[in-house]
């Protein structure tokens, strides 16, 4: 039994030692029944259940202008808050169409208050940037990238950074997707306009002749243009809190002594 548990010992630290070598995003799939875990952003009650729903009208990736975006094939943001700060555990994103590769970039925009609220529609950000240039704060590593495979329908994406990556509450975020190559083929789905449950973020693409990197609402809808704003399909999940982290360890020690109960 001792040389068990030195076994596990050791090839414990040689997991480690690997994971912490393996800098950047890492990415899982899944279905979009429902979001992973208890995210503490999230643009509906479950994946796709906007009053958009599943539209699929973004694969220009705002590239309506030349150069849009930093690649040069334009690119989406969403933009969210919190309500409570804490360390980003992943982001997730639901994706649909052929394969395509991303830069990640999480902007801090400022504080919520410095941008104001639409009034119908309870705590969706409301900000208009002149340009959001990579001169801006990237909370990620410069040139953090991840990969969207395809999928023959919808499907929910999840980044995890191995980065610390702190967020504040009542901080505005923006999450910005700049595809490598063409992604003409490729959609971050939307969820149209947003419910005022959760209504606490805003879908932006990059489509201006006079700042390549400028942001504006999606469709133009949203801000000061029109009312209803567009959200793209996202969750954002903070790192349990140490008591909720001790809880579930608690649980998975007294399962444990239960299923041993049992068998003796």
């Amino acid at each position: 039994m001792k040389n068990c548990f030195k076994a596990l010992t050791v090839l414990s630290g040689l997991v480690l030692a690997a994971t912490s070598v393996q800098a950047g995003i890492s990415t899982s799939s899944s279905s979009t029944s429902s979001w992973i875990g208890a995210p503490q952003f999230l643009t509906g009650a479950a994946p796709t259940t906007g009053s958009g729903g599943t539209s699929q009208d973004n694969d220009n990736w705002g590239s309506g202008a030349a150069n849009s975006g930093a690649n040069g094939f334009g690119s989406l943001a969403e933009t969210f808050y919190l309500t409570q700060g804490g360390q980003l555990q992943n982001i997730q994103l639901v994706f649909a169409g052929s394969a395509a590769t991303f830069t990640i970039s999480l902007y801090d925009l400022g504080s919520v208050s410095g941008f104001g609220t639409y009034p119908a529609v309870p705590g969706q950000a409301n900000f208009v940037p002149i340009t959001m240039s990579p001169s801006q704060v990237d909370l990620l590593a410069p040139g953090d990238q991840f990969t969207y495979y395809g999928a023959a329908g919808q499907t929910l994406y999840t980044l995890t950074t191995d980065e610390s990556v702190n967020l504040q509450a009542n901080e505005l975020y923006a999450i910005a997707l700049d595809p490598t190559a063409s992604a003409s083929g490729t959609w971050w789905v939307r969820g149209g306009t947003p419910s005022p449950s959760y209504s606490i973020g805003e879908g932006w693409n990059t489509d201006s002749s006079t700042y390549a990197y400028a942001y504006q609402n999606f469709e133009g809808k949203g801000g000061p243009y029109s009312s209803g704003g567009r959200n793209f399909d996202t969750a954002v999940t903070l790192v349990p809190e140490p008591a909720s982290m001790a809880l579930l360890g608690l649980g998975g020690l007294m399962s444990a002594f239960i299923i041993r109960r049992r068998r003796a």
